[in-house]
């Protein structure tokens, strides 16, 4: 067996795709083939870019190939049966159609393949009838494990492939941001530092595709105006509390407002999953009830303390600096009885959220 480096040079494409003006209208074999060799051949530009770097993995977003906004009818034309690298198999006309991520290796041979299980508006696609667990080894990297982007947001099949010991994770994602909570890059570090993996994500590049509303605003959280420019704070969701320590160094008091946030509940909207979250956001106005709305931009810096006790011990912190710049924490703490410690200073730019995101996967079916 060859030996398992200590690192390797990864690559992630963001994908502009080449659509379907008219997704919706079906297309013959042909010109569905047409319309994907046009999106094939800029990867092909790209992965030749990527080797000339000494990238060992690349890795493609959702969608990429074809885009999106099909029915059931309209996509057949560019469906292709992808056979289980495991199993022999005879072409066939098959009824499932999937979401699939596939995995070539660096002969061109088929490896791994994924049907995607946590759809997310995709009336063209069928859900697996169970979450598949998928991987791959690499002679540069050991195992990966593959999930398709609103699967990260549920236990099956990303939380059982980092429980099995997988840590690193091939993430193709079509993601729309939706602050203050989930932007991509947000989420997608959050799930890094708060499960201890390596997370190859891939998103597509569209500037007019953008997520409208707010998570915050269809749940109810509860809020806590940060009146003072330092001082302790609580609001609490119920049992459920979040508490805050701080100093807010505002460019101009009159200009920005900020509040802690607490919820502790089920999500129903474009999904349900269970929740508990603490989170300090830059409101879009100096009016209260616009405090969890969509923001990108602020001037005022904070230094804080963000602690809470989670009834679940998955939880992603984030820090979001303006014009959506990612922040590292400077302190991340979990003690066994879930309680959750993230503390920063000298934020870059202007505190946009820092959040600590908990999963509660086993109440999700109630």
């Amino acid at each position: 067996t060859e030996q398992v480096l200590d690192s390797y040079i990864a690559a992630v494409y963001e994908h502009t795709v080449i659509l379907n003006p008219e997704p919706r209208t079906p297309l013959s074999r042909h010109d569905a083939l047409r319309h994907m060799q046009r999106n094939l051949d800029v990867y092909e530009e790209q992965a030749a870019l990527a080797a000339q770097q000494g990238a060992q993995i690349i890795v493609y977003p959702e969608d990429g190939i074809h885009g999106f906004n099909y029915t059931r009818s309209s996509i057949s034309g560019y469906l292709e049966t992808i056979p289980d690298p495991e199993e022999r198999w005879n072409p066939c006309m098959e009824p499932g159609r999937f979401n699939t991520n596939v995995v070539f290796n660096s002969e061109g041979l088929l490896v791994a393949r994924y049907h995607k299980h946590n759809l997310y508006f995709e009336e063209a696609f069928d859900q697996p009838p169970q979450a598949e667990i998928a991987t791959f080894d690499t002679p540069f990297a050991g195992t990966f494990g593959l999930i398709v982007c609103f699967d990260i947001l549920f236990r099956d099949p990303t939380v059982t492939l980092v429980e099995q010991g997988v840590r690193q994770l091939v993430f193709p994602t079509a993601w729309m941001n939706q602050l203050p909570l989930l932007d991509s890059i947000q989420f997608q570090q959050a799930f890094s530092l708060g499960a201890n993996v390596s997370l190859l994500a891939a998103n597509i590049r569209n500037d007019r595709l953008i997520m409208t509303g707010s998570v915050m605003m269809y749940d109810p959280f509860q809020f806590a105006l940060l009146n003072e420019t330092r001082g302790k704070l609580s609001v609490c969701d119920g049992a459920f509390c979040c508490h805050l320590q701080y100093e807010w160094m505002a460019h101009d008091k009159r200009s920005e407002l900020y509040a802690l946030g607490a919820f502790a509940g089920t999500h129903v909207v474009n999904g349900r999953y269970a929740l508990q979250v603490c989170a300090v956001v830059r409101c879009a106005t100096l009016e209260a009830s616009s405090c969890g709305q969509e923001v990108e931009e602020a001037e005022s810096k904070m230094d804080f303390l963000l602690e809470a006790t989670f009834d679940t011990r998955h939880v992603y912190p984030s820090v979001l600096a303006s014009r959506l710049v990612l922040e590292h924490p400077e302190r991340l703490e979990k003690a066994p009885d879930g309680r959750v410690v993230m503390k920063h200073s000298s934020v870059s730019g202007g505190l946009v959220t820092a959040c600590l995101y908990g999963r509660m996967y086993h109440l999700d079916q109630e």
